[in-house]
C-alpha cells in the first residue's frame, strides 16, 4: 500500500529537476546574450597577417606583472601576501586557499574619472595577486557595451561613456586576460 511520505519522494525528485533544468535554461539565454560577439576585420590572408594576428593574440592573452606576488624561501604564498597586503587576509578579494587563475576576464571598481575614450577605476583588487586597489584605465572602443543597472538599458560603444559618472560601481569584462594589467580594453561594462 502507499503511503503520504513514498508519494512526496518523487514529488521532491521531479521538483529538484525542473529547478536544475531552469537554472541550465536561464545560464544558457544569459550566455547566449551576453557572449562576446566575434569582431570581423578585413586582412589579406597571407603568411604575414596571420603571424601578426597570433602575435597580437598571444600578447592579449599574455598576464601583466602587477601585483604580482614573490615568495622568499620557505615562505608560503598566505605568508607572502600578509607581507604586502595585510587587509588581503582579513579582507580577501580572493578566496582564502584559491591559488589565482592563469587569465582573467573580469573585474569590478568604483569610477574615478570619464575620459573622450575611457574611464579610470579603482579596481577592487580580484585582477592582481597581491589584492591591492589600484587606478586602471578601461578603454572603450565602438564594440563596447555599457549596460545600466538590471540590464535593462544598454548603450554601444562612445556613447556608453555619456551615461557613467564618477562613482558608479560597475563590473568590467574584457576579451583579454587582465590578470596583473592595469590598463586594457573593455567589451561590457555593467553599473551595479
Amino acid at each position: 500500500m502507499l503511503t503520504a511520505s513514498d508519494l512526496k519522494k518523487p514529488v521532491a525528485v521531479l521538483t529538484e529537476v525542473a529547478i536544475v533544468s531552469v537554472a541550465i535554461n536561464i545560464g544558457l539565454v544569459a550566455y547566449l546574450i551576453f557572449a562576446p560577439k566575434p569582431v570581423q576585420t578585413n586582412c589579406f590572408e597571407n603568411e604575414v597577417s596571420q603571424q601578426l594576428t597570433e602575435e597580437q593574440i598571444s600578447e592579449q592573452m599574455k598576464a601583466g606583472e602587477t601585483g604580482q606576488l614573490e615568495t622568499k624561501e620557505g615562505q608560503t604564498p598566505e605568508q607572502a601576501l600578509a607581507e604586502v597586503n595585510p587587509g588581503a587576509i582579513s579582507n580577501p578579494v580572493i578566496p582564502p586557499n584559491t591559488s589565482m587563475p592563469a587569465t582573467i576576464f573580469n573585474t569590478q571598481g568604483t569610477v574615478v574619472t570619464v575620459e573622450k575614450d575611457g574611464i579610470t577605476i579603482t579596481g577592487n583588487g580580484s585582477n592582481f595577486e597581491d589584492q591591492k586597489e589600484r587606478q586602471i584605465v578601461i578603454k572603450f572602443s565602438d564594440t563596447t557595451v555599457t549596460f545600466e543597472k538590471n540590464n535593462k538599458v544598454r548603450y554601444t560603444g562612445m556613447d556608453g561613456l555619456k551615461h557613467i559618472v564618477a562613482g558608479d560601481k560597475i563590473l568590467v569584462e574584457s576579451d583579454q586576460n587582465i590578470r596583473g594589467k592595469t590598463e586594457f580594453a573593455a567589451n561590457y561594462i555593467n553599473k551595479i
